[in-house]
């Protein structure tokens, strides 16, 4: 319901499996030569933990459309920027990096939403990175 709250349709909701995975959800755009548009796409995992309590897994995922092209388009995981990188990284500030970081905002959001609904500090969440090099940024 959180999912659905912030705006995401579902693409499979699996009760059985425990895995709800929503449809890309636009939230920024780019001008420039090409133009593109940027989407999330949100996969949520439930897992029984050994002490009997239950685990969540949030996965975000980013799309990046050409609009001129629509069939010109990558998918990749969600750039998360340091506190650091957001004061002080130019890149972060315009643009592409721009988008990432509303990308960021909003994924964050929905991990609050979340939390709130279970009645727990959303610092109870983990952040699990996956090393990823980014070329041509």
């Amino acid at each position: 319901m959180a999912l659905l709250d912030k705006g995401f349709d579902l693409k499979m909701n699996d009760r059985d499996l425990r895995v709800t995975t929503t449809e890309y959800r636009k939230f920024s755009s780019v001008s420039g030569w090409p133009p593109f548009d940027f989407y999330l796409q949100v996969k949520a995992v439930v897992r029984d933990t050994p002490d009997g309590k239950y685990q969540i897994a949030l996965t975000p995922k980013i799309k990046e459309q050409n609009r001129i092209n629509a069939s010109a388009f990558t998918e990749h995981s969600l750039i998360i920027y340091s506190d650091k990188e957001q004061k002080e990284d130019y890149a972060v500030h315009s643009g592409r990096g721009k988008a990432m970081l509303e990308g960021q905002l909003l994924f964050l959001s929905i991990v609050q939403t979340i939390a709130n609904v279970l009645g727990l500090p959303a610092e109870q969440f983990k952040q699990t990175l996956q090393q990823t090099e980014v070329f041509g940024m």
